[in-house]
């Protein structure tokens, strides 16, 4: 899990590109372009990132030959 989140109140907390890239330690451009693989929500033209989806792309990112 990434530092930081948790479980129930604030696992439905929402979070947008630059507060997801600094709980994930990436830089934000790079959630940006690999978008379309990652789990997100849109609200419209918005995207946002719960603490699961983080919780996701960590695991991702932390499995070898990702990133």
């Amino acid at each position: 899990m990434a530092p930081g989140l948790g479980h129930g109140a604030a696992a439905s907390r929402r979070y947008s590109y630059p507060e997801a890239a600094a709980a994930l330690d990436v830089e934000e451009a790079w959630l940006r372009r690999n978008i379309g693989q990652l789990p997100h929500s849109r609200l419209g033209r918005v995207v946002q990132f719960s603490a699961v989806h983080l919780e996701l792309i960590g695991a991702k990112l932390q499995s070898p030959g990702t990133g």
